[in-house]
C-alpha cells in the first residue's frame, strides 16, 4: 500500500530534523526570525527545480548512478524527488497538511479555463 502525501512528509520532517537540516545557524543567541531560514529552504527546493533543468540539458538519462560520486543517484526523477523531498519536509515544519492542500488547489483548477486563460 501506497503512503499518503501527509505520511510521506511526516516521515520526511522527522528524518530531515534527525540529520541536522533544522539545526538554525545562530551568530547570537536565540533566533528571532525564522523567515530568513525559511526563504532559504524555498531557495534550496527552487535549486533542485534547477538541477533537474541541468540534467534535461545535459541530455542524462531520467536515472542513473554516478560513477564520479560513489554511487550517487542522478538524473532527472531524481532531482525532481529531491524538490519534492524539500517541499514536503518544509510543509511538514510548517504544520502544513499538503495532501490537503493539493486536494483543495486541484477542486478549484477543474473549474479554470483551458491553461487559464493564458498562451502558454
Amino acid at each position: 500500500m501506497s503512503k499518503t502525501i501527509k505520511e510521506m512528509q511526516d516521515e520526511i520532517g522527522a528524518w530531515s530534523v534527525s540529520k541536522g537540516f533544522w539545526e538554525r545557524p545562530r551568530a547570537s543567541g536565540e533566533v528571532k526570525d525564522d523567515h530568513p531560514f525559511l526563504a532559504m529552504k524555498i531557495a534550496l527546493s527552487h535549486s533542485e527545480l534547477s538541477e533537474a533543468l541541468e540534467e534535461m540539458r545535459s541530455g542524462n538519462p531520467n536515472f542513473y548512478i554516478s560513477e564520479e560520486e560513489e554511487g550517487k543517484p542522478e538524473g532527472l526523477g531524481v532531482e525532481l524527488a529531491d524538490a519534492v523531498i524539500r517541499i514536503l519536509d518544509l510543509a511538514s515544519h510548517l504544520e502544513i497538511d499538503l495532501g490537503e492542500m493539493i486536494e483543495i488547489k486541484m477542486a478549484y483548477n477543474q473549474g479554470r479555463p483551458y491553461m487559464h486563460g493564458r498562451k502558454f
